[in-house]
């Protein structure tokens, strides 16, 4: 009788290899955490990207008014309007359309990271555009803008 119970018996069976898919729950984790990562860094790049356009695109513009042969007066209103813009497209929350004067001053200033820039020459830039005559060059004007956009953004 044992031999046939023996006869009975099965061969031993090696349990079927693991798959690799579908993975585990903690690939599945990695997997998550690393397309919230990549997504992430990808949206603050292009952020980036996008403010240092803006900014290289004005100091571009302040280059050309550098080498232009506009008169001070006309370089500074250019340069204020290039100021007004970089301010409303940095600081939306900044109502600097209807400012004039001491309060345009001091939001240029207030803007500024850097407290070396000469209120005396931003104050002269910003009445330049309105004045008959300035006692401002073109280059000192330019350099004072490109100090600001340069401590600003």
């Amino acid at each position: 009788m044992t031999p046939d119970l023996l006869q009975q018996l099965r061969d031993i069976h090696e349990p079927a290899a693991v798959s690799w898919w579908p993975p585990a729950m903690g690939w599945w984790l990695v997997l998550g955490a690393i397309i919230i990562v990549w997504g992430v860094a990808w949206h603050l790049l292009f952020k980036r990207k996008q403010r240092l356009a803006a900014k290289k695109q004005a100091l571009v513009e302040i280059e050309k008014i550098s080498v232009s042969d506009l008169s001070p007066n006309d370089a500074a209103a250019q340069l204020s309007q290039l100021m007004r813009r970089l301010i409303r497209h940095y600081y939306p929350e900044k109502q600097v359309d209807a400012l004039s004067g001491d309060a345009w001053l001091h939001v240029v200033l207030e803007t500024a990271e850097e407290k070396n820039l000469s209120s005396k020459i931003g104050s002269a830039i910003l009445d330049a555009a309105y004045a008959d005559t300035t006692t401002l060059d073109r280059t000192t004007q330019c350099d004072w803008v490109r100090q600001w956009v340069g401590a600003v953004f």
